[in-house]
């Protein structure tokens, strides 16, 4: 087998009851009985998953954040990650969940945080550079300065 190949084939070889007992991982050099483990995974778009390896899944759909778990998250743990990352954790300054709300409802597209994320990163980038310019930030960011 080529070291380069198709995870969907790894996964399915794993995943077949047939075979698990007696998985042989070629970079460790070692066989693994896999047959008891409880795989997990994780997928963005099930049509990406190839048809053979979909039909060994039980396929469990689970709803988006709501905007008010995603405000939450912004403030407990985005935030405080993108103010670090930019050189702004001991700056002083706020961005409301009202102004959170407008971008999560105008800005991002999706059930979870990524595109949160990214916009908030965007956001520290300025502040950043206002900061870096300036030596100050504005105490608040405000509706007007996501626009």
């Amino acid at each position: 087998n080529d070291f380069r190949g198709d995870p969907s084939s790894a996964l399915l070889e794993v995943l077949d009851p047939e075979q698990n007992n007696s998985f042989y991982d070629n970079y460790l050099e070692l066989e693994y009985d896999l047959s008891k483990v409880l795989f997990i995974a994780t997928a963005n778009n099930l049509q990406n998953i190839q048809p053979a390896l979909r039909d060994r899944l039980e396929i469990i759909d689970l709803s988006g954040y709501a905007i008010e778990e995603k405000v939450e998250i912004a403030k407990k743990h985005l935030l405080p990650k993108q103010k670090d990352a930019h050189g702004l954790a001991k700056v002083n300054f706020n961005i409301s969940d009202k102004v959170l709300e407008k971008l999560i409802e105008n800005y991002t597209r999706e059930s979870g945080v990524r595109e949160l994320d990214r916009q908030l990163a965007s956001i520290m980038r300025y502040e950043a550079k206002e900061f870096a310019i300036k030596g100050k930030v504005k105490r608040t960011v405000t509706s007007k300065d996501i626009e």
